[in-house]
């Protein structure tokens, strides 16, 4: 590693640091980045040498959606400025003008893809966004997160008319994006600015606006024109035509267009031949940047074109007797290797009758339903031998309203796929009567689980019957992690007690239980060290019956004081679902919480989370008054 140049180094770190291209274009109305991303920055500090390699990398891509993350690229480029050189693909959720100023603008001098927002508050800062209208020579600008309910502002519009004014002077613009959906006064201003783009080649609009008020959809329809008739404009994406409106709505729309200007446009919900396109002149044709292949085509088209490239490919009175080998060898394999594998790994059946290849399945998903009457099964021997050769289901989901079918397919399977299987989903319909409730003896259902490792219980309805001379199924079950229960008849937990579970590390309980059976926390709780529970459940004697819990998640439901009077010495980390919108109560328990807290009663804490979302979702949120900010404040944990 030592003797491995820095350029090696940079491309092998290189996957780490990429941001996908769908989520740094996304113009939608929130975020994609709102959930927490996996960081890349802890590689910087393995060394001085991978610090010095990767630091271009980080810098390349720099996406700013809070106020500390501008903060911080503010102390990166004042300290550092030729770190700015780096840029090449910018994206501000918001103005940030108090830390993106004009001087750090200044320190990006290369991007060459903008992505930000015009949606800004008229209390907000908008002077590194004008410079950087200014100085930028972008190739792809992408505008997102347009906020559709708010009104205008005056330096929203302001703002606006100064993009308009700065697109003409970017000689290497050539794609254009709009937000979604399309701001009417947004595409009627820069609309002009566009139309002197020397190089635009691509413009992407959302039209549900299109079906809006009348003055709207002529706004719309002009500029659309004015778009479409620009010389040089190779393409004209129109996104959202499904939404809003009816399909002769749509097409009346469309056909509005002279017809040498409709086919520029591309619309994947609408054929060229349902709005007659004229023919296109026969001329070199233009790949389209960012979109998948045959994207333009309409599906009879689709279909046309990769029926003729198979046919060709396996036609057998080639002239060629070594093309004829090839091709002949080509089918075998090409199913062997591609298309069996494709089909069978994932597959999804009702009846076990459909055609299959029983050892490529990997991912079963098992549907048994009531209205699936006893002769849509194949006979005994048929079910058999057809099961019985899956031995490769790795996941397998079971969803079951048939008493009889269940009980002839699940031992046979679990035989077949006992060593393979990982994960395993019972759902069984909870409906059922009492009279109808299914008897297993828990070894036919649970034993021979050699290698599970998650378990998900919704299977009311299922009785374990349990046979005292087996004594403890040590050989079963022995590295399941996981453990998650929606329903269960109490001879679950029972029958769950005769199973060592030496690996067992996390249980979820959901559902209508109000409590945890009391003889598996004391088999097993022991072994816990995150429960997922939701709030009712709480209480010391769940917390006693776990000494070595280290994260315990709680779904509130309204039990605010659960919190009163608990305690204990090694969880140190609170994950905190509130549902309720009433601050009131969210603001009661997390004081009983800071009560707790400052009592010493939880003295290994070092995290409270709320939920996994990011706060803000955006920088008009960043003034609201949220969990997260309610918990720092009462309990000084973050």
């Amino acid at each position: 590693m030592n003797s491995l140049p820095d350029e090696l180094l940079s491309i092998i770190l290189a996957p780490w640091f990429t941001v996908p291209e769908q989520l740094f274009a996304d113009n939608q109305l929130s975020s994609p980045f709102s959930k927490v991303p996996q960081s890349a920055a802890g590689l910087l500090h393995v060394c001085k040498r991978w610090m010095r390699a990767t630091t271009p990398l980080l810098y390349e891509t720099v996406i700013i959606r809070s106020k500390a993350q501008a903060s911080s690229l503010n102390l990166a480029l004042t300290g550092h400025s030729e770190f700015g050189r780096f840029t090449r693909r910018l994206r501000l959720e918001g103005a940030y003008g108090e830390w993106v100023t004009p001087e750090i603008i200044q320190a990006m001098p290369h991007v060459k893809q903008f992505c930000f927002t015009l949606s800004v508050l008229y209390k907000d800062e908008v002077s590194g966004l004008q410079t950087a209208f200014e100085l930028f020579q972008p190739e792809r600008v992408i505008l997102t997160l347009h906020n559709p309910y708010g009104k205008g502002n005056q330096k929203q519009r302001q703002l606006t008319r100064d993009l308009a004014n700065c697109i003409p002077l970017w000689i290497d613009l050539k794609h254009f994006t709009f937000s979604v959906p399309n701001d009417a006064f947004a595409f009627n201003t820069l609309t002009p600015g566009l139309l002197l783009a020397p190089k635009l080649k691509t413009v992407t609009a959302y039209f549900r606006v299109a079906y809006g008020p009348e003055n709207s959809r002529n706004i719309t329809f002009k500029a659309s024109t004015q778009l479409l008739a620009k010389p040089g404009l190779g393409h004209f994406i129109m996104q959202g035509l499904n939404g809003g409106c009816g399909l002769t709505e749509r097409l009346s729309f469309l056909r509005q267009f002279a017809p040498e200007l409709r086919q520029r446009i591309h619309s994947a919900s609408i054929s060229s031949t349902a709005v007659d396109f004229a023919k296109p002149v026969q001329s070199k044709p233009i790949v389209q940047p960012f979109w998948y292949p045959l994207q333009g085509q309409s599906e009879e088209e689709r279909l046309a074109i990769w029926t003729q490239i198979f046919a060709f490919a396996f036609n057998p009175n080639g002239s060629s007797k070594s093309l004829q080998q090839l091709m002949a060898s080509m089918r075998t394999l090409f199913r062997k290797i591609s298309l069996d594998p494709t089909l069978y790994r994932q597959l999804e059946v009702a009846t076990l009758r459909d055609p299959c290849i029983p050892n490529i399945v990997e991912h079963l998903q098992l549907n048994i339903y009531r209205h699936i009457s006893n002769e849509n099964f194949p006979n005994d021997q048929q079910l058999h031998d057809t099961i019985a050769r899956m031995t490769n289901v790795q996941e397998l989901l079971i969803r079951s309203g048939i008493t009889h079918s269940l009980e002839r397919v699940w031992p046979v399977l679990r035989v077949a796929a006992g060593g393979t299987l990982v994960r395993l989903s019972f759902q069984v319909n909870w409906s059922i009567r009492n009279d109808q409730l299914i008897k297993f003896p828990s070894q036919d259902v649970l034993g021979g689980l050699t290698v599970l490792q998650e378990l998900y219980w919704d299977a009311g309805p299922l009785i374990l019957t349990i046979d005292e001379d087996d004594g403890p199924l040590s050989h079963s079950l022995v590295k399941l992690r996981r453990l998650e229960i929606q329903t269960a008849h109490s001879t679950f937990f029972s029958a769950l007690n005769r199973f060592e579970l030496p690996s067992l590390e996390t249980l979820t309980v959901n559902g209508f239980h109000k409590d945890i059976d009391a003889l598996f926390l004391q088999v097993h709780g022991q072994k816990l060290t995150r429960i997922n529970v939701g709030g009712k459940i709480v209480s010391q004697a769940l917390l006693n019956a776990v000494p070595n819990l280290r994260c315990l998640h709680i779904s509130v439901e309204g039990a605010a004081k659960m919190f009163l009077g608990l305690k204990h010495a090694s969880i140190s980390r609170i994950q905190y679902n509130f549902y309720h919108y009433d601050t009131r109560k969210f603001r009661q328990a997390c004081e009983y919480l800071k009560q707790g807290v400052e009592d010493g009663q939880f003295p290994a804490l070092r995290d409270i989370l709320i939920s996994s979302e990011m706060w803000p979702n955006n920088e008009q949120e960043a003034g609201q008054e949220k969990p997260m900010a309610t918990v720092i404040e009462i309990t000084g944990h973050r």
